[in-house]
């Protein structure tokens, strides 16, 4: 679902490298799958995985080696990085007020978030209305493969109120 939203939304210049970030990687869901998705299709696209905890980068390292993917991996904080990114997603990081403010350096004008969360997401988007300003795309869940309440979020010209 995330790639295609990927695809459908954003993917729209071929001559322009898009450099994603992948915030608090995990086990590497959702950003491994999509540099499989990139190795396979030769999208070319740039893809970043932030992971604070030194274990689960050396298990995304070795992922990584095993099925030759090209992700580069940085065992560090959102908040402590300065590089920008033209997509950051993330999957069950942090509620959007606090996400938002992790992502301040890495972002950048024009970036686009995506961002599945579950049932609570209008709660969140309440909340975050209180400190930024920002586009929103609700792309709703397949209710026969996700009873959660869920949806994805496709946020664009998010910046923080002044």
């Amino acid at each position: 679902k995330l790639y295609s939203i990927i695809e459908n939304n954003i993917i729209k210049t071929p001559k322009k490298t898009l450099k994603i970030c992948d915030v608090g990687s995990g086990a590497g869901f959702p950003g491994l799958v999509l540099d499989i998705i990139n190795k396979e299709k030769g999208l070319g696209i740039g893809i970043t995985l932030i992971e604070s905890n030194k274990k689960k980068c050396a298990f995304l390292g070795s992922v990584i080696k095993a099925l030759n993917l090209n992700s580069l991996i940085i065992n560090d904080r959102a908040e402590n990085i300065e590089n920008n990114y033209d997509l950051i997603i993330a999957r069950a990081v942090a509620p959007l007020p606090k996400f938002f403010e992790y992502c301040k350096k890495i972002s950048k004008k024009g970036s686009i978030f995506i961002l599945p969360k579950g049932k609570k997401w209008e709660e969140e988007l309440d909340q975050l209305k209180k400190k930024w300003n920002y586009k929103v795309n609700i792309v709703k869940n397949n209710k026969m493969i996700d009873k959660s309440g869920g949806v994805t979020l496709v946020l664009s010209n998010v910046k923080k109120n002044e």
